[in-house]
């Protein structure tokens, strides 16, 4: 997955305040998905691999 979608699932829960199951039937990821990038703290590129 490309930056701009993990950020975009990040923006979705933080500044839209959607739910994570609203994130993953908007952008069409797994529910974990959404949460892993909702929640992602450390952006570094190592840190997003995990």
């Amino acid at each position: 997955m490309r930056m701009p979608q993990k950020q975009y699932i990040k923006d979705l829960y933080e500044i839209e305040g959607n739910s994570l199951r609203e994130i993953a039937r908007i952008t069409g990821q797994d529910f974990r998905t959404a949460q892993k990038y909702a929640y992602q703290e450390d952006w570094r590129p190592e840190a997003l691999s995990a």
